[in-house]
């Protein structure tokens, strides 16, 4: 919102004329009137800042009461906001204004020298200092403008990530447990950056009276310890309102349990709140949000930096269950329905690089293989256990170790991932083969990144361990390898663990302890047990993608109803919407090999593979470049397409699930982690002759009990993401899945077909030397070389 364009144009000439004498006085110790535009400039920003938190919780407290609009949105901040039901944003806005801005009664007139120190108003709020000569900050009234619009952005993302979404589906009233949590969570964020906020602003003051220049000097630091004070009283705080006592008040031996009280969580569910247990909340609220933003939101009090080069990639974390409460990653695959809301691995450990404009808009997206981390995501393809940092290429690294002849480096999205459809396992690797293509907002959180994923696809080990585990490591991407290998081409070695699986032994059952093993790098499947490689083309975006069923003319099996996705007639294992998904660019010479193994076509004869392939499908032999030139209108023999497994009328409905069944039955004692049933059944002996089959863990399959609605794909396939700033997003995506050439897999899964993923990230911005990034500045950043 623009509060200040009537003293626009008059004040324009006079402040330009101001910045252009003003990078003379920048080393100089700050006058006395410059120490008064400071103080006016950090004081009421801060007092800003405080106002809307307390608006914004204040309404969260009202929603748990059962006092709040229908539809209405606490997260939405500021002047003239749901949340400024009082009018005190608008008050504390034009208190702001009145202080700094070109009025009569502003503390800043003619202070050039301060103003120089604010060059650019930062995403999400980049609009906010565009109207002036420039796209920078000309004048004190853009300065206003520019820190009232970044305080409602960075407020309003803060009590998203850390208190949920009013605006989505909310309880009429909650409880009195999860109504305390959530007031108390609201208490601590709010205290805590309002805390980092005053102490920085007199820590900064004291060091302007001390002469010490017009820079920012008070980053990392935290007077009297009262920042640190804060955040373990509001962690305090947050353990006693958001833990559940034992359900039987009359145990004398009754404890805290370490998550909070199932109906309290039933009821926060709907808020989607950034954390399970008390323990994550602390992390979430009192750490990644709170002492980020308050240290960050005080240093935008002195300085907005011109550039945005301290913010060089972000640590990426993928929640599927065990470590997040109610994350929406969801994976839908296959036609049948029965390759849908299936797990994925959990707390996975990420990196990107990132390059960003002067507003931190227009990042581009790189692969950061953080080759000396304990979660580096690029191994030796001869031994997993051995990290590199070449994108699927030969290798230094993988080449120094004396005996071995396979130098390549496979950079991997994620550890090995189990699934089980139909009660056949597999496990799949899935690798990341050139380079991201893709950008990213870092102040919104908004992305589309292109991932030219290759997904491996080997038979499972059994129908609750389809990948190998980390057995016995006891903290996951710790450097510290105290887990062995069981089972996979590593059995028997150590290992240290890199993910959990919500479903597949892995999941964890208390913070800290693992049921059976962890998804680990270290340990990858047998050779030996190979099916196919599955080309992937997604594009994960925060937006929503689309594939439609009729668009291209793609007839399912028996040539009447519309399908999304067939197969490539050059190869079968890409999926494809159209016939420009099949063009496989130009014939090129043969790859270079040591062994057959080397070659995806032919054999290695010399040093050489003895066919030439196609340059964007090494899988296809060629001789000339139109060998390359595919059609998308394949079925592979053997393989059944259809829209859906849906009875009667055949209709998908807008939930994802048939209007008219089959209503599906499964065993109740074998379940995926999101509660899911995996051993179909139509009575109780089903589940009786699974367990005499030993398809179950404990030779108990359970009851007949379990039931739902058959899923299926809507017309056209969706899959919809969202931002929440510089905190996480989820990335969706929607694309078509090839043929694994076995026909057992290939109906189990019901693929080729559609399929749907959407992940749930959270992210932590990093600093050039590795260090958190303070949000939204990161002054306490030096500048990348």
């Amino acid at each position: 919102m623009k509060h200040s364009l009537l003293a626009k144009v008059a004040g324009t000439a006079a402040a330009l004329a101001l910045v252009v004498t003003a990078s003379a006085g920048l080393a100089q110790s700050p006058t006395k009137e410059e120490t008064k535009c400071r103080g006016a400039i950090a004081k009421n920003t801060s007092k800003y800042i405080k106002t809307i938190l307390k608006d914004g919780t204040g309404c969260f407290k009202n929603a748990a009461k059962g006092k709040l609009t229908v539809g209405g949105d606490c997260t939405d901040v500021g002047d003239g906001s749901f949340s400024d039901a009082k009018g005190k944003a608008k008050k504390g806005a034009d208190k702001l204004i009145a202080s700094i801005g070109t009025g009569e009664k502003s503390k800043c007139l003619g202070q050039g020298n301060v103003l120089a120190l604010f060059s650019r108003c930062k995403s999400p709020a980049h609009e906010s200092d565009d109207l002036g000569a420039t796209d920078g900050i000309d004048d004190f009234d853009e300065l206003a403008d520019c820190l009232i619009a970044m305080s409602d952005a960075y407020v309003s993302q803060a009590l998203l990530e850390t208190m949920g979404d009013t605006g989505a589906s909310l309880p009429s009233e909650l409880g009195k447990g999860a109504g305390k949590c959530l007031g108390t969570i609201g208490k601590g964020i709010s205290k805590v950056i309002t805390t980092a906020g005053k102490g920085l602003s007199k820590c900064q003051a004291t060091k302007d009276k001390e002469f010490g220049g017009l820079n920012y000097d008070c980053a990392g630091q935290d007077p009297k310890t009262k920042i640190a004070d804060t955040i373990t009283k509001a962690n305090e705080g947050i353990t006693k309102a958001c833990t559940a006592l034992d359900d039987d008040p009359d145990d004398p031996e009754a404890l805290p349990l370490p998550y909070v009280g199932a109906t309290s969580q039933e009821e926060l569910a709907a808020l989607n709140l950034c954390g399970q247990t008390p323990a994550q909340l602390h992390e979430c609220v009192s750490t990644q949000v709170g002492d980020r933003l308050g240290r960050g939101l005080a240093a935008m009090g002195f300085e907005l930096p011109a550039t945005c080069d301290a913010l060089s990639g972000v640590d990426v974390f993928i929640n599927a269950g065990a470590g997040e409460m109610n994350t929406n990653t969801n994976l839908r695959t296959g036609w049948n329905g029965l390759g849908h809301n299936v797990d994925v691995v959990d707390l996975y450990h990420g990196s990107v690089g990132i390059s960003c404009d002067n507003d931190c808009r227009n990042c581009s997206v790189s692969i950061d293989p953080q080759k000396d981390e304990p979660f580096a995501n690029c191994r030796c393809g001869f031994d997993s256990s051995v990290a590199c940092d070449t994108i699927e290429g030969s290798d230094a690294t993988c080449a120094a170790i004396p005996g071995q002849n396979n130098d390549v480096c496979h950079c991997m999205f994620g550890p090995p991932l189990g699934l089980n459809a139909s009660l056949t396992p597999v496990c799949v690797v899935n690798r990341i083969v050139s380079e991201l293509d893709g950008n990213a907002d870092a102040g919104s959180g908004e992305s589309t990144t292109s991932v030219d994923n290759q997904s491996n696809v080997y038979l499972g080990i059994g129908q609750l361990d389809p990948c190998p585990l980390c057995v016995g490591d006891t903290t996951i991407n710790d450097a510290v390898s105290n887990g062995v290998c069981e089972g996979g081409q590593r059995d028997g070695q150590p290992c240290n663990g890199n993910a959990l699986h919500p479903t597949f032994n892995n999941a964890e059952t208390s913070p800290g302890t693992w049921n059976g093993g962890t998804s680990s790098y270290d340990c990858m499947p047998l050779a030996g047990e190979f099916v196919a490689s599955i080309s992937l083309d997604l594009t994960l975006t925060t937006g929503t993608q689309e594939i439609p069923f009729s668009q291209n003319g793609n007839k399912c099996t028996g040539g009447v109803d519309d399908c999304p996705c067939l197969t490539c007639d050059l190869d079968a294992t890409v999926g494809c919407n159209a016939d420009s998904e099949c063009d496989f660019a130009t014939c090129a010479p043969a790859a270079a090999c040591a062994v057959n193994a080397d070659c995806l076509v032919g054999l290695c004869t010399g040093a050489t593979c003895s066919s030439d392939s196609c340059s964007e499908n090494p899988k296809v032999p060629c001789t000339i470049d139109s060998d390359c030139v595919g059609a998308c209108d394949t079925i592979p023999s053997g393989t059944t397409v259809e829209q859906n497994a849906c009875d009667g009328n055949g209709v998908c409905g807008a939930d994802g699930t048939c209007e008219e069944g089959p209503f599906t039955k499964f065993c109740d004692a074998m379940v995926r982690g999101n509660g899911g049933g995996i051993v179909g059944c139509t009575d109780d002996q089903d589940c009786i002759d699974a367990t005499n089959a030993g398809v179950c863990e404990g030779n108990d399959c359970g009851e007949c009990l379990l039931g739902a609605s058959r899923a299926c794909h809507t017309d056209p396939l969706s899959a919809t993401g969202s931002a929440r700033g510089p905190y996480g997003s989820e990335l969706a995506s929607a694309f078509c899945v090839g043929s694994t050439g076995n026909t057992v897999i290939d109906g189990a899964s019901g693929n080729p077909s559609g399929s749907t993923i959407v992940i749930d990230f959270d992210y932590e911005a990093k600093c050039c030397n590795g260090d958190a990034f303070e949000i939204p500045t990161g002054a306490n950043c030096t500048a990348c070389p």
